[in-house]
């Protein structure tokens, strides 16, 4: 099998997995327009029962669950997202995901 075509077959395993998991975040939280970084708090509350993937549409924005104290801002949960995605394709491609370690 040319070399391709085994990257791209490989390429569709994580495909399949991220369609198959259970979608994370639908549960209803409550969005905020502001992150108090310093302070860990959410200001300037948007709207209520909001999924956390249309308020976090925008990454300045951020989100508590009901009931709960706990702040979380989108910008953070994007990275930490996109992190293990990158890790995850960089192993399936055999590619050090650090490009200085080939210096």
């Amino acid at each position: 099998m040319p070399a391709l075509t085994q990257a791209s077959w490989l390429l569709l395993l994580p495909l399949q997995l991220l369609l198959t998991l259970p979608a994370t975040g639908s549960d209803p939280v409550l969005c905020f327009t502001q992150y108090e970084e310093s302070l860990g708090k959410c200001k300037s509350l948007l709207g209520e029962g909001v999924r956390v993937e249309d308020c976090c549409l925008n990454t300045a924005y951020a989100f508590q669950e009901p009931g709960s104290k706990l702040c979380q801002a989108c910008r953070d949960r994007r990275l930490v997202q996109l992190g293990a995605l990158d890790t995850l394709l960089c192993h399936l491609l055999r590619r050090d995901p650090d490009p200085s370690s080939n210096m």
